[in-house]
């Protein structure tokens, strides 16, 4: 199944941040480029690439304003309109894509424990000899990995801050940083379908 980066559904991108009042024929427009951009992603690949366009959009929406009603309203709103394109943009896929957002996504992973993931964050966190030990066994990462891609691709960067959370109660928040930059590592590692995920500015 191929990786998707999000330059190549920027249009998808646009579409799902237009306002409201955006003219008509200009929304037309927008969504007609998104409906192209997605006839360029394999079949099978149709719903994983509108949950990632939805998921990058809703990373912005969270960093650009406070919690709130309107926040929610407004996530709602994005993701019947993520949803919608696969009717609107006639793709063929087996079943209707149903979208999660952050906040069910957080529910769902709520408890959830990513024990390769918590060994993997011990051994990359711990003393110099265990580090150099576990360099040369990639095991653990390969394992974490797969608990990871083992999410739905909205929710892996809630599944990420589960990791840095569970992580932090076992180490303490001295180690914040450190785990933070392990958890970080893993997007590219383990190949996430995660563009944008914002470990820094996430407070407990």
């Amino acid at each position: 199944m191929q990786h998707l980066q999000s330059q190549q559904l920027r249009q998808c991108q646009n579409y799902l941040q237009q306002p409201d009042q955006t003219p008509f024929e200009h929304q037309q427009q927008t969504l007609q480029q998104c409906c192209q951009e997605l006839q360029y992603v394999d079949q099978q690949c149709h719903c994983k690439a509108i949950k990632q366009v939805f998921s990058e959009v809703q990373q912005q929406v969270q960093q650009q304003q406070q919690q709130g009603p309107f926040g929610s309203m407004q996530i709602q709103k994005l993701k019947q309109k993520a949803e919608n394109l696969q009717n609107q943009c006639n793709l063929q896929t087996r079943k209707q894509c149903q979208i999660k957002t952050m906040r069910q996504c957080q529910q769902q992973l709520q408890g959830r424990q990513f024990d390769r993931c918590q060994r993997y964050v011990e051994q990359q966190t711990g003393s110099g000899y265990l580090r150099s030990a576990v360099s040369s066994n990639p095991e653990e990462r390969v394992q974490c990995c797969q608990e990871l891609r083992n999410v739905e691709v909205e929710c892996q960067c809630e599944a990420m801050k589960e990791v840095m959370r569970q992580g932090m109660q076992k180490e303490g928040m001295q180690e914040m940083g450190m785990i933070r930059r392990v958890v970080e590592d893993l997007k590219n590692q383990c190949n996430l379908d995660v563009e944008q995920c914002q470990l820094s500015s996430w407070m407990f």
